[in-house]
């Protein structure tokens, strides 16, 4: 009887244990959580809003995309931003509007349009983040390093979890 206690108490250990293990696991290698601290992504995201990202899919970055990054002059901070420039692509900032390559590309996802003019090109295997509220938003157009490399891409924003009133796609 003495042993069969002993088994069962094991058993829960090693079960807690495995589950433990899954749940470290997926954290790791397949999601990835944040909460964004400012308003640098507003309307999108909101100060104080709880996100879910993606891993499995962080090869496959594309245009518009809200990602989850290593900040280029500090890799030990964590940003969101959105993606407006992919490897070999031509940024143009010019009276606020953003061109890749010569073309105009949407913004109806933007505060407001930034005061700022400027040319970036974008490096193989690197990218140009912008933040949706241009004119708050510490961004590619400010940093020492100015491109996140795609190795520094933590995840792919999918969902905001809370606060419940906002949760939803992004």
């Amino acid at each position: 009887m003495h042993r069969a206690k002993k088994y069962q108490k094991f058993s829960k250990v090693l079960w807690f244990a495995a589950l433990f293990s899954f749940c470290m696991f997926l954290r790791l290698q397949v999601y990835s959580l944040a909460y964004v601290p400012s308003e640098s992504m507003m309307p999108t995201l909101q100060k104080g809003d709880c996100l879910f990202a993606t891993r499995y899919d962080k090869t496959n970055i594309q245009r518009y995309d809200v990602v989850l990054f290593d900040y280029p002059d500090n890799e030990h901070l964590c940003f969101v931003k959105r993606v407006i420039g992919i490897p070999g692509d031509t940024i143009e900032i010019k009276k606020g509007k953003v061109y890749a390559n010569g073309v105009l590309l949407k913004d109806n996802f933007t505060a407001e349009l930034s005061n700022d003019d400027g040319i970036f090109q974008v490096p193989e295997g690197c990218f140009f983040m912008l933040g949706d509220n241009r004119n708050h938003s510490h961004d590619s157009r400010f940093w020492e390093n100015t491109f996140v490399r795609q190795d520094q891409i933590r995840g792919r924003v999918k969902c905001i979890l809370f606060p419940f009133s906002r949760a939803g796609t992004v």
